[in-house]
């Protein structure tokens, strides 16, 4: 009898960075995504843009990966500025989250004036720009 799962499979879930002009784009956001951007020697840092396509777990591992270029920011007083698209809700999501694993409030206290996050929400039929529009990029939403 067969199994979906097989030990040590090395598949990973979602997680794509899109390198276009000098932007560093990231598609999706899951679990242990900074340890494979490390295992290519990618420096995590370095993402300007991040897009979620929907709040399921294998997409929206966000905390764990802002968290790391938060404490870098706060350690090293590095300025980071990174903007987050997502479905409509994201900022409150995220926020619900972090709080719960740190303490109510803390989002808005500290971790916004340390990281210079931008949420912005996406839809239907609308122009998300970076440098371009990113309909331009390929990628549709």
């Amino acid at each position: 009898m067969s199994s979906f799962y097989k030990p040590f499979d090395f598949r990973h879930p979602a997680g794509y960075l899109l390198q276009y002009e000098g932007l560093n784009i990231f598609l999706d956001c899951s679990e242990g995504i900074r340890a494979r951007l490390e295992q290519i020697k990618f420096d995590y840092f370095n993402i300007d843009y991040i897009f979620i396509s929907h709040f399921h777990p294998d997409h929206f591992s966000l905390d764990t990966f802002l968290q790391s270029i938060y404490v870098r920011t706060k350690k090293t007083k590095e300025q980071k500025k990174i903007t987050v698209f997502g479905p409509v809700g994201i900022e409150g999501c995220f926020s619900t989250i972090w709080d719960l694993k740190h303490s109510p409030r803390h989002f808005q206290k500290d971790f916004k004036k340390i990281l210079k996050i931008n949420f912005q929400e996406f839809s239907d039929k609308k122009e998300i720009t970076i440098s371009e529009p990113i309909s331009k990029l390929g990628i549709s939403y």
